[in-house]
């Protein structure tokens, strides 16, 4: 039992609940404002006493400086964090600017944050809820009537999910329906395993299609740090921003995989590995057959999208200048 309460509550609730907080810090990063003030926004909308008066629901409402902020727990959310995160960049540059300097080390962050929290709970937070809301409920809603189609545009966009941050709304509804029901879930994590192949095949086809050496050796390393690794920074930005052309083949290759294991009611049942064992979560007693054409979906996404890149994926120039970098080199 107290395993059980590790795994699945503890370092749940760690990874999960917290997501505010981490996207808060990496938001201020990109955006260039104070990474303390990222984490302390984040920090700020999963406060335990709100939390509480929203789990009681004794209050819809409460009054800060006089204007009702709706009750409502953010632990788990994306958007609310990413809606208030530029707002909050723009507040703390206006303040750097108008606060002397010797006074700017109190006085910046505690006049930012005496703004953006007002802001935050009473338009954005709320309204980055119920978009979050809305986005997950249409999405499942089109993974329920959407049959193999569903899992097929999952395929195909999942990789410009992560990339916006969306993915996040779809990962906590999808481990919601996989901690719920022992029939798995049949859409979101099945198209994005199947989107991560053909995320791999972008990088395997680049490899296979150039010839310099050296951005070979670079578009396998890529390759190989998905089928391996589990992850898919390297072929996104490495191959996919590199060749723009190739991303047709992340496109085409999710698509037709994720088409593959809607039209075979693949399910996936458990979050497993990010690389290529990956393919373990389609194994259940219940659905023997879901293991072999989720394994087969997944391989189909692959080659469909090697294929694509190494037919279509280059336009001439970069296709001439390899080859005359790969003369040069020789």
């Amino acid at each position: 039992m107290q395993v059980y309460q590790l795994f699945n509550t503890w370092m749940y609730n760690a990874a999960f609940y917290f997501i505010p907080i981490y996207l808060g810090y990496s938001a201020s990063k990109q955006l260039g404002c104070s990474e303390m003030l990222g984490m302390f926004m984040g920090g700020i909308l999963i406060c335990p006493d709100l939390v509480a008066l929203a789990q009681a629901g004794e209050v819809a409402s409460v009054s800060i400086m006089g204007i009702p902020a709706p009750v409502a727990s953010y632990g788990q959310t994306v958007l609310p964090i990413i809606l208030c995160m530029p707002v909050l960049a723009q507040v703390e540059k206006l303040m750097k600017k108008i606060v002397p300097d010797m006074l700017s080390t109190v006085f910046v962050p505690f006049l930012t944050m005496l703004i953006m929290v007002p802001i935050a709970y009473c338009a954005l937070a709320p309204l980055g809820g119920w978009l979050g809301q809305g986005v997950g409920t249409v999405l499942f809603a089109f993974g329920e009537v959407g049959g193999f189609l569903a899992v097929a545009v999952i395929g195909a966009l999942w990789s410009f999910l992560v990339m916006t941050g969306m993915h996040q709304v779809l990962i906590v509804l999808a481990i919601t329906q996989l901690l719920s029901s022992p029939a798995g879930d049949p859409c979101v994590t099945v198209g994005g395993m199947i989107a991560q192949w053909a995320t791999w095949g972008i990088a395997f086809g680049a490899f296979l299609r150039l010839k310099n050496k050296e951005e070979k050796m670079a578009q396998l390393g890529f390759a190989l740090s998905g089928i391996v690794g589990g992850v898919t920074e390297p072929e996104i930005n490495g191959t996919g921003f590199k060749y723009t052309r190739s991303l047709a083949g992340m496109v085409g290759g999710g698509f037709i995989g994720g088409a593959l294991a809607g039209i075979f009611g693949v399910h996936n049942y458990m979050l497993a590995a990010t690389n290529v064992l990956c393919v373990m979560g389609f194994a259940s007693p219940d659905n023997p057959n879901s293991l072999l054409f989720g394994t087969l979906s997944c391989v189909v996404a692959f080659v469909a999208s090697t294929a694509i890149v190494y037919f279509f994926g280059f336009t001439k120039e970069q296709l001439e200048e390899d080859r005359k970098a790969a003369e040069q080199a020789a």
